[in-house]
């Protein structure tokens, strides 16, 4: 059994990780439909990708890999 790391709060590092990229996913789209630069939000999400750990769900790795970004934010939806 794998355990994740914890950090001050009680939650899990993968958890944080998921939590903070569904943000920047969820904030992005509402940018786009409202017209607005989303540079600084795509630079996010590409960190925040590539700081994914190892033990975060091969689909969604996929997804950001090919930048699905609609379809990874659908799959952090249902976790």
């Amino acid at each position: 059994m794998r355990v994740e790391p914890f950090d001050a709060a009680g939650e899990s590092k993968l958890a944080v990780q998921i939590a903070e990229l569904r943000q920047a996913l969820e904030t992005m789209l509402a940018r786009i439909e409202t017209g607005e630069d989303i540079l600084e939000q795509l630079e996010r999400i590409d960190t925040l990708s590539r700081d994914l750990t190892p033990a975060a769900p091969k689909m969604l790795q996929h997804y950001l890999e090919r930048k699905s970004y609609t379809k990874a934010l659908d799959l952090l939806k249902t976790m």
